[in-house]
């Protein structure tokens, strides 16, 4: 057999080529698709690089305090983590004065201006249900979870009177009468200057008195009681 134009009889043509002619590579598409995202990735990397040191500083936004400037913490003496020791509180008219109490039985003075404890009120071993200073600051009724109301006089810090079966205590605006409500529904107003009874007041639910408040004028006395109805009395 006589040569082919590529070389002899029998001898493989891809041969004399140093194997130019060889197979190409399996998988020439996907090395370049690899190479050309390894390109654009360096690009976006340069881009981002050039944008932060062009970006301008933004200052840290400033983190609301829990705790405002000026804050004031009054912890009652002898309150545990569980104890309602400040479930009820009370300003005395100029404010100079808080009174607080709770679960422990016990009423706190408080000097407003130092945050000095003035005075420790030992109440009948019950827990504290309602404070209220007299509209002259010189009397302090406390109400106590048994029906109790004491009524404390501030300047010796002595006991002026004691109230049976209120649940609730307000004074009127001049200071000369108390509403005190009880746990089945009745009103009784008191007389300051001898603490005397005067008239009694009730709602036709008979539901436990929860609160009291007197008009500004004190001609009206206002009470709500636990079934959620308000009631409104004339008071002359």
């Amino acid at each position: 057999m006589g040569e082919g134009p590529l070389g002899g009889a029998g001898e493989d043509p891809l041969d004399q080529f140093g194997g130019i002619l060889a197979a190409p590579p399996r998988h020439p598409v996907r090395r370049a698709v690899v190479g050309a995202g390894a390109v654009i990735v360096a690009i976006a990397a340069a881009i981002a690089a050039v944008i932060a040191v062009n970006q301008p500083a933004t200052a840290a936004r400033p983190v609301p305090s829990r705790h405002p400037a000026g804050l004031i913490a009054l912890t009652d003496p002898g309150a545990g983590p569980n104890d309602d020791a400040s479930g009820v509180i009370a300003f005395n008219r100029d404010g100079t004065m808080l009174a607080t109490g709770g679960g422990n039985g016990q009423t706190y003075l408080w000097d407003v201006a130092t945050s000095r404890l003035v005075a420790t009120l030992a109440g009948p071993h019950a827990g504290v249900s309602a404070l209220a200073f007299s509209p002259d600051g010189a009397t302090l009724a406390a109400g106590y979870s048994r029906g109790v109301i004491t009524l404390w006089n501030v300047a010796h810090w002595t006991v002026s009177a004691i109230l049976t079966v209120p649940d609730a205590v307000v004074f009127n605006p001049s200071g000369t009468m108390v509403a005190v409500g009880d746990g089945i529904g009745a009103i009784y107003l008191f007389s300051t200057a001898g603490w005397s009874d005067g008239a009694i007041l009730g709602g036709p639910d008979g539901a436990p008195v929860q609160g009291v408040a007197f008009s500004p004028d004190g001609r009206m006395l206002a009470a709500g009681d636990s079934y959620g109805t308000t009631y409104l009395w004339p008071v002359s």
